[in-house]
């Protein structure tokens, strides 16, 4: 399926789960393309049996325009790869953002029903709309006030983020079967100093201030578009793969080679061993040639179209180590993967 009609069903799928292109909040025809993109490597994924891949690629594809058939997909693909507390979850969201699709209603009741009671059910209120993260790993969704989250038994992290850095930290002690609920408050924006002021040589030093160096945190980031390193890892095999075709038609030439043939072949035809081995030769450095072509080529596709060169993020979540609001951050590692498709994520995402 060729790029625009991918989109196409894309989009036909995004006004059949009842998302409107007339919110301000819409998806751009940019992400709109990306997520079809991310939709399409998830269903190869899917049916390659890879569901954790599987579900990356979903959540990606709701990321960059929300709807219920990638969604859907997404609790499946957790369910199936064992990741009950990440199903529920997302199942959870499903549900309060629709209500009315009876399809995905139905997945999400079955999973939530297996989940408290095997779970704990812990319901996150901010004050005003946040992030969420959990054991640095960033709950999937858009950003909200409430939040509903599962977790395996045991002790757990989570910090509510807002922008500008700012974000508070609480401890969850989960239970099997249990539920909770836990409240976050937004910190007050940080005073930014009077230029006047600072001219004048007024304000007041803030060496030992975590907000005056803010370079010292990580970034919880949204990538947007591959990782250089994809295109480089293909643009060293093409080399390979291009030293490897070479030498193999020099040897070709040279190992029996022409005279030897035509000296030690006389009467024998085609059947003469000296001369299937030049024909076996010919036919390996025919299939490198092939493969070198493919992998060149796809390597300058890879650069030209689905390469983020730039290195910024799409959107940052900015948190600190700490338990306390405070203005430093929480970073989690990029992966790439290669499998059924390049992809490119967060390992942190929930």
């Amino acid at each position: 399926m060729n790029r625009v009609l991918r989109t196409g069903v894309f989009l036909g799928m995004l006004a059949y789960s009842g998302v409107s292109l007339a919110q301000d909040n819409a998806p751009s025809a940019e992400d709109i393309k990306a997520a079809a993109e991310e939709f399409d490597l998830g269903r190869r994924s899917f049916k390659a049996k890879d569901y954790v891949e599987a579900a990356e690629h979903f959540e990606s594809a709701d990321q960059n325009a929300p709807s219920a058939a990638a969604l859907e997909l997404a609790i499946r693909s957790r369910d199936r790869a064992g990741q009950l507390e990440r199903a529920a979850t997302l199942a959870a969201l499903a549900v309060r953002r629709h209500p009315d699709d009876q399809t995905l209603k139905g997945v999400s009741e079955a999973i939530l029903k297996r989940a408290r009671a095997e779970l704990h059910e812990a319901k996150l209120v901010c004050n005003t709309p946040c992030d969420i993260v959990v054991d640095n790993k960033i709950v999937h969704g858009q950003t909200a006030a409430e939040w509903t989250v599962f977790f395996d038994a045991g002790n757990h992290q989570v910090r509510a983020g807002w922008p500008g850095g700012r974000s508070a930290d609480e401890e969850i002690v989960a239970q099997r079967g249990g539920s909770s609920e836990t409240n976050f408050e937004e910190p007050p924006e940080e005073k930014k100093p009077d230029p006047a002021a600072a001219a004048d040589g007024n304000t007041p030093a803030h060496s030992g201030d975590a907000a005056s160096s803010p370079s010292d945190h990580g970034v919880i980031a949204r990538p947007h578009g591959w990782s250089p390193v994809v295109f480089l890892t293909g643009a060293g095999l093409t080399a390979v793969l291009g030293g490897v075709t070479i030498w193999s038609g020099l040897d070709t030439v040279n190992n029996p080679g022409k005279d030897k043939v035509q000296r030690e072949c006389v009467g024998q035809g085609t059947s003469c061993p000296l001369y299937q081995e030049g024909l076996d030769h010919q036919r390996r450095t025919n299939i490198l040639a092939a493969a070198t072509g493919v992998v060149g080529v796809a390597t300058i596709l890879v650069g030209l179209l689905a390469t983020d060169w730039s290195g910024k993020p799409k959107q940052a979540l900015v948190a600190p180590p700490s338990r306390k609001a405070h203005t430093s951050r929480a970073g989690i590692e990029p992966w790439i993967s290669v499998n059924s498709g390049a992809a490119i994520g967060a390992s942190g995402r929930f």
